[in-house]
């Protein structure tokens, strides 16, 4: 028989290991399949919208355990390819120490080498490397600003194209150790809860505004793709609980946010012309309406698009066209079993929002969602 100060005691401890969780929430394991090697995100059957979603963009962007270290970024990490230079990297690192301070201890400090500083801004760049705190520095030029952290993560390779950068023995030693980082189980499922999050507080929030004095709607070979100077509403009102454009557009948009704003306006103002309607989504009448049409005209801005067009084994090759627009279409079919024309026989809806952006529909539609925003709360990352 238990004493009974024993007894208290456990019970104690099983009320404080409980008190702080939201009720009626299911644990939310991230998918992993490892593949060739790489520690995949690799959903096979859902019904979860976010699974469809997320999917696409693994398919394009990368596994857990992916790391960049050749482009203007400095460092990309993980299924987000969370960047340096934005802050994004610094940003999950945050997310991770404050939850899982054990996890964060061993595998980034101990392991991959870098830590944070004890008191993080909002919007904090610094890195601690080697008891050396990195931040950027004023100047004209990226290796002016980013000096600091080029010289320590792609040694030997300031004034050389970004390409040639991580071909070095110093940087081929940050990949191994970010790499050994993205297997990690805890790591992996911080990925997946890191990017509910941006996809749910950042990208279905994004407001649709295109501005005059930026270039990218000029990169629209179909001229009455490029929209004018304007706001055309907001990304939900587009989107929203529709699982075929969430699953594109968001693929789209983790590449270059602001280019997935003006492809998306101009499509909005293409059917708005059609039609002799306002370009302000907000404005227009049922979905039923305009939804197949607003499909076409994405689908077509995509394909006309041609941002960071270049050329592969001499041939020209379109990123969006070539490489995002197929591979969202393929993780949608594979995991929906929709083949039609428009991409309107899904057998479940996406993710659906109430006016203001809030998400609606039945309880747990997102699961796990209140648990991710207490963590980020934790983080200091919702401030």
């Amino acid at each position: 028989m238990a004493r009974p100060h024993v007894a208290l005691l456990c019970a104690a401890l099983a009320f404080a290991s409980t008190a702080h969780a939201v009720p009626d929430e299911k644990q939310d394991p991230a998918p992993v399949a490892k593949v060739k090697g790489k520690h995949r995100f690799r959903v096979e059957r859902t019904t979860d919208p976010r699974h469809v979603i997320l999917q696409g963009v693994a398919d394009t962007e990368g596994a857990y355990d992916t790391v960049n270290l050749w482009d203007s970024a400095v460092v990309s990490f993980g299924i987000g390819q969370w960047t340096l230079i934005h802050g994004k990297l610094q940003a999950f690192l945050a997310y991770v120490r404050a939850n899982h301070p054990k996890t964060f201890a061993r595998v980034f400090q101990k392991g991959v080498g870098i830590d944070l500083p004890k008191q993080r801004r909002a919007y904090d760049l610094r890195l601690i490397v080697g008891g050396r705190t990195l931040a950027r520095r004023k100047g004209e030029t990226h290796d002016a600003e980013w000096a600091e952290f080029e010289e320590v993560f792609r040694p030997g390779g300031l004034g050389k194209p970004y390409r040639e950068r991580d071909d070095s023995k110093g940087a081929r030693a940050w990949i191994k150790r970010f790499v050994e980082a993205g297997k990690d189980p805890v790591v992996q499922q911080c990925q997946y809860e890191f990017k509910t999050f941006e996809l749910v507080k950042k990208f279905f929030r994004h407001r649709l505004r295109v501005t005059s004095s930026r270039k990218y709607p000029s990169k629209f070979g179909e001229r009455g793709l490029r929209p004018a100077k304007g706001v055309y509403g907001t990304m939900h009102q587009v989107v929203g609980g529709d699982l075929w454009l969430q699953t594109l557009v968001y693929n789209l948009y983790v590449n270059a946010p602001y280019m997935a704003v003006c492809l998306v306006s101009g499509a909005i103002q293409d059917v708005a012309r059609a039609r002799g309607w306002a370009p302000d989504v907000a404005t227009w009448p049922a979905r039923s309406k305009w939804r197949d049409a607003l499909v076409e005209a994405i689908e077509r801005a995509t394909a006309s698009c041609t941002y960071r067009a270049a050329k592969r084994k001499g041939k020209p090759f379109r990123p969006w066209r070539d490489s995002r627009l197929p591979k969202a279409l393929r993780a949608y079919q594979r995991l929906t079993g929709d083949r039609s024309e428009f991409r309107n026989q899904a057998p479940f809806d996406g993710l659906r929002f109430d006016r203001d952006g809030a998400l609606t529909g039945p309880r747990n539609s997102l699961r796990g969602f209140a648990r991710i925003r207490a963590k980020l709360e934790r983080a200091g990352l919702l401030k």
